[in-house]
């Protein structure tokens, strides 16, 4: 079965987002790095800022709707509760409102609330200004990738909301690969299903751990991504190359062609 992001239907129009003749010409190419794969939390979209956010907005229509607590009391907790069981868990608010002993008969009307008010801040995802003109100019001489930790839908509604899961070829998200980015095989299962060789490929993201390290280790390039507001924008790294926005990865990604002697190259256009 094909990606659905080869296509999709709106009316009665067939919308091609790709092509056989695109993905034939890349694949035909004599360039040494024909795929790019991108981690998507504060390297395509402002992922703490929009966290922070939405975390501020719940809480707030919590404490609207009557709940007796200040918010900083509230949020201390929750962030306790998010480090233990992990921003994928399901039940924060709930947690959150046992800690508070808040009758069990009044938590769904809280949750309720904080709930709306989340998804309502979902309306505010945008990705960094300088995402979509770079992707599509990458498009014509690369296949572009989404590579995530995190639960499948969660990942999809944000690419979605964004308007940009149509820039990508493939999406690969921890949960359906049944491996995390920590772990090499993570980058080993990628390569294997695009059909490319790794060190065809590089990885972008801001984490050492997660997009440098164990990419690196699967034998991948790797770029590391230093958005300034990134909490994970400071520190040593291993990458093959910094950069701080994506204006800066097509010179980042000559270099490594040249450095690593797989063909002297002075623009894309040569690779």
């Amino acid at each position: 079965m094909k990606s659905p992001l080869f296509g999709f239907k709106k009316g009665e129009h067939l919308i091609i987002r790709d092509s056989e003749i695109r993905r034939k010409r890349i694949f035909a190419s004599k360039r040494p790095i024909r795929h790019l794969i991108f981690d998507l939390d504060d390297n395509l979209f402002p992922s703490t800022q929009f966290s922070n956010m939405a975390r501020r907005n719940a809480l707030n229509a919590m404490i609207e709707f009557g709940l007796d607590a200040k918010y900083e009391e509230l949020e201390k907790m929750l962030l306790d509760i998010i480090g233990k069981r992990g921003s994928n868990y399901t039940n924060h608010f709930d947690l959150l409102l046992k800690r508070l002993k808040v009758p069990v008969h009044y938590h769904a009307a809280f949750i309720a609330a904080a709930v709306r008010a989340y998804h309502n801040t979902k309306s505010t995802l945008t990705p960094y200004p300088d995402v979509h003109r770079n992707l599509i100019s990458l498009r014509e001489n690369f296949l572009l990738y989404v590579a995530s930790d995190g639960l499948a839908v969660k990942q999809w509604d944000k690419l979605i909301r964004m308007g940009i899961p149509f820039l990508f070829d493939d999406v690969f998200v921890s949960e359906t690969l049944r491996r995390k980015k920590e772990q090499p095989a993570f980058y080993t299962g990628i390569v294997q299903t695009i059909g490319a060789k790794p060190e065809e490929c590089v990885m972008v993201g801001d984490r050492e751990d997660r997009d440098v390290v164990s990419a690196k280790k699967a034998g991948l390039f790797a770029v590391r991504m230093r958005r300034p507001d990134s909490k994970y924008c400071e520190g040593k790294t291993v990458a093959d190359e910094d950069i701080k926005s994506l204006d800066e990865l097509e010179a980042a990604i000559m270099r490594i062609v040249n450095h690593h002697g797989l063909k002297p190259v002075a623009s894309l256009l040569d690779i």
